[in-house]
């Protein structure tokens, strides 16, 4: 006769099963802001799982493909099936006391995304990201074990791989674009499982551009109002993102620069370009910098420009001085350095800083 701890065990495998094809069976689709038939669409790989029938000691076997972004909850609730199972089969198997049983009940009983990673703290790992150390963060993001990786994990990593891709001067092209594209199925992980976190919309619309620029530039072209709809809810969720109001302003002034070529793909694919004015990407730009005054070397550097093209020569000066002061740490710091000296050098407003 099977003791009574033992029924309850499978009992709570059979849940725990059927909590984990519920999230299968109820997965979310591509996220938003996507043209289907245009994106490569991720692989769905098939695996083979368990289901206990709480009527019988068989082991049913289905099959049902996992979508590609692995739901967390589903992944889960697998892992507990699995490990109870073998514990159950032990505790048959020698006759062990209940403790061993209560032990895994415990392991069965849900437990939600927030509660999962409630003791995760990624202070240190984004410290290696303010000071650009992507490697030393990518090696800290692997230790945290996957079924403790939500969406904040994700969208770490996806911003991670990217920087990589921007600033290791050691890597092969084909080896940069591998990574951008590992970043941007991260982060459509993390656009999955929660579209409403400003980090989530703002590093999507950067790995979204990534990823169509990569395929080519009528792509790219393609889905820039897209691109422009993630950064326009990043600020929606937070207003206080100024790295989302940079982008908005870099969408904004590159749209207004576009050459003859793109405009003409632009034109053809939507009939007329989209809005575009200098003034709505000086409002962006300078929002960025109310929020965090100088947080963004290309910030003052892109303000000077457009105050260049809107006429207003002295406050393009006053950024300008202002950009030297900042360090240059990644690729594009110091290229946007470059382009302040020339300015200055060009306007005759006094000598750039000389840091390379």
């Amino acid at each position: 006769m099977i003791p009574r701890h033992h029924l309850r065990l499978r009992h709570t495998i059979a849940a725990a099963v059927r909590s984990s094809s519920r999230s299968l069976s109820t997965a979310r689709p591509q996220p938003p802001h996507q043209h289907q038939s245009s994106l490569q669409q991720p692989h769905q790989h098939p695996r083979r799982f368990s289901k206990w029938s709480p009527h019988s000691c068989s082991i049913a076997t289905t099959t049902r493909p996992f979508p590609f972004n692995n739901d967390a909850r589903a992944s889960t609730a697998a892992q507990r099936v699995l490990l109870a199972t073998s514990v159950l089969l032990v505790a048959v198997a020698s006759q062990e006391d209940s403790l061993l049983v209560t032990t895994a009940v415990a392991e069965c009983s849900p437990r939600s995304t927030k509660e999962r990673n409630a003791n995760l703290d990624y202070t240190t790992i984004d410290q290696e990201f303010i000071a650009c150390e992507f490697h030393k963060m990518n090696a800290l993001l692997e230790e945290i074990p996957e079924h403790q990786r939500n969406y904040d994990w994700s969208w770490r990593m996806a911003s991670c791989k990217y920087n990589m891709s921007e600033n290791d001067s050691t890597l092969q092209s084909p080896r940069k674009k591998e990574l951008v594209e590992e970043g941007y199925q991260c982060i459509l992980a993390a656009l999955a499982e929660n579209p409403n976190s400003n980090n989530v919309q703002r590093w999507y619309g950067i790995l979204f551009n990534a990823h169509n620029t990569a395929i080519g530039r009528t792509e790219k072209i393609k889905h820039l109002l897209n691109v422009k709809k993630a950064w326009v809810r990043a600020v929606e969720l937070n207003p206080n993102d100024a790295s989302a109001y940079h982008l908005l302003g870099r969408w904004e002034q590159g749209l207004k620069d576009i050459d003859w070529f793109s405009r003409s793909v632009a034109t053809r694919l939507f009939g007329a370009l989209p809005d575009s004015s200098y003034e709505q990407a000086y409002a962006y730009y300078k929002s960025a910098e109310n929020i965090r005054p100088g947080f963004w070397l290309n910030n003052k550097l892109k303000l000077a420009e457009i105050c260049l093209n809107l006429g207003n020569k002295e406050e393009a000066k006053q950024h300008l001085m202002a950009a030297t002061k900042i360090e240059a740490k990644t690729n594009e710091d110091k290229d946007s350095l470059k382009a302040v000296e020339t300015l200055l050098k060009k306007h005759k407003w006094g000598e750039g800083n000389s840091r390379k």
